[in-house]
């Protein structure tokens, strides 16, 4: 009998995200940092500096999110569950971020942990 395929998928769509943020985060840095929740400085020297991070954090989150495709696309279960496990680390460390910036917006980054974790563990069940 044929393993459900929904499992997989989800974590296909879980690897899409940060593909999407990613190519936002390097094509447009105000919108990335807007949906990151945090506010575009005033002076252009401060601003430069956060376009430069952006363009950063889009390469991580393209990083991190065409292996969750690729791994997706070839059918490779085990890996995608690992994959999956290893990239609930990052919307940890952007919650740590986020109330650190802020002192708020925690909660809009760790779901994307509890979902991986999840996804992960039942990939590799």
């Amino acid at each position: 009998m044929a393993q459900s395929q929904l499992l997989p998928n989800i974590a296909g769509l879980a690897g899409l995200v940060p593909s999407l943020l990613g190519i936002n985060a390097i094509l447009r840095p105000s919108s990335g940092l807007r949906v990151l929740d945090f506010t575009a400085p005033k002076d252009p020297e401060s601003q430069r500096l956060v376009d430069n991070l952006m363009l950063m954090y889009g390469a991580r989150d393209l990083a991190v999110g065409l292996p969750v495709l690729l791994a997706w696309y070839f059918d490779r279960r085990a890996e995608l569950g690992w994959l999956m496990f290893a990239n609930a680390v990052i919307p940890c460390v952007d919650a740590w971020a986020a109330k650190r910036q802020n002192g708020r917006g925690e909660w809009v980054h760790l779901p994307f942990a509890v979902v991986g974790l999840g996804l992960g563990y039942a990939l590799l069940k």
